[in-house]
């Protein structure tokens, strides 16, 4: 209850900003851009946009081969869903001239989250106990977190194109996600222990600093200096290594 209280009040925080701006600026834009592995809204926002369109065989089928069904498992559900977001290309022309293109690629994208979204949470529940086992899941885990974050990257040019070229945009997140030099850090805590500590992915921050050229302006919140808080962690504390050059000092 405390943390829904602490997210209703951080929301309404930044929607008085955007209230608050000068008139010809126009509004600020927020989205989470960390994808997040509850699938329930996604289904809902999915199920909405369907319900909006004009409805044929094409829709129906496509509809039917997205409603969840009863106690399958996570592989069998993201089987299922990507057997639907194929339909959907498949169908792309014939879709596009039903519902427009914008229409289409949000659709797109709402499934294609999701999928990721339930993939990361297929690997992350089927961690081993044994050491060798540890080690290869470490591997596959990184594989997922690295396809996780471009992902993010996706959503955040879905929503750039949404704004246009004159519009700007706030990240806020994780610094291993927002990271300009993420093969200086190490992912460490309890799902991922030394000595299967690998570096970083490739991050969504290094995408905008590097890949787009974009001028990026960074405020950085460090807690404990070389800990971040982690409900996975026992005491709740996961330590961070870092290399030299982060913020200007060696956190351990």
């Amino acid at each position: 209850k405390l943390f829904s209280m602490e997210e209703f009040w951080f929301y309404a925080q930044l929607r008085d900003i955007s209230e608050e701006g000068i008139p010809s600026t126009g509004r600020i834009h927020h989205f989470g851009f960390d994808i997040d592995t509850v699938p329930g809204g996604a289904y809902e926002d999915i199920a909405t946009d369907l319900h909006r369109i004009r409805q044929n065989k094409d829709i129906a089928e496509i509809a039917k081969a997205i409603k969840p069904v009863a106690n399958e498992s996570l592989h069998q559900e993201v089987s299922r869903l990507e057997g639907a977001l194929a339909r959907i290309d498949g169908s792309q022309i014939s879709l596009q001239r039903l519902i427009g293109e914008r229409r289409m690629s949000t659709l797109r994208l709402s499934l294609k989250t999701l999928i990721q979204s339930l993939h990361f949470a297929a690997v992350y529940v089927e961690k081993p106990c044994d050491e060798e086992g540890l080690a290869n899941w470490t591997k596959r885990l990184m594989q997922v977190m690295a396809e996780r974050e471009l992902m993010m990257v996706e959503i955040m040019r879905h929503k750039l194109r949404e704004i246009g070229p004159r519009g700007k945009m706030v990240l806020m997140g994780h610094n291993f996600h927002l990271s300009k030099n993420p093969k200086s850090l190490w992912f460490v805590n309890s799902s991922v222990p030394e000595p299967y500590a690998p570096t970083m992915w490739p991050s969504i921050g290094e995408f905008i600093s590097h890949r787009l050229a974009e001028p990026v302006f960074s405020i950085w919140m460090v807690h404990n200096r070389g800990f971040q808080s982690n409900i996975d962690c026992e005491f709740h504390q996961c330590p961070v290594t870092t290399g030299k050059d982060y913020l200007g000092t060696q956190l351990s």
